[in-house]
């Protein structure tokens, strides 16, 4: 009979360790699926980031461009301005 009893436990325990096992396994999996869920969704932002700093590098070096351009023109302005100074300043001695 302590025997019998003896195989009963013996199952009943079995049968706990593996549905606490069962258990274990399907929360770790769980929690597997959310990390790798999170994880694409960050890789998403992340590839997001990256193409706006591209576009803001493209924008600020084009504005880079842009004023070297204008600076280009203002000194080109300046100096034909300075030219028209000195020919009218040469021309009222006359």
């Amino acid at each position: 009979m302590q025997s019998s009893n003896g195989n009963l436990l013996f199952a009943n325990l079995s049968f706990i360790l593996k549905s606490r096992q069962k258990e274990t396994l399907d929360i770790a999996e769980q929690k597997q699926t959310e990390t790798e869920v999170k994880r694409r969704k960050l890789e998403g932002e992340l590839q997001r980031m990256k193409l706006t700093v591209h576009d803001k590098e493209t924008e600020v070096q084009v504005m880079k461009e842009r004023c070297d351009s204008l600076t280009k023109q203002l000194h080109t302005a300046e100096s034909k301005c300075q030219n028209l100074q000195v020919l009218f300043n040469s021309r009222s001695y006359l």
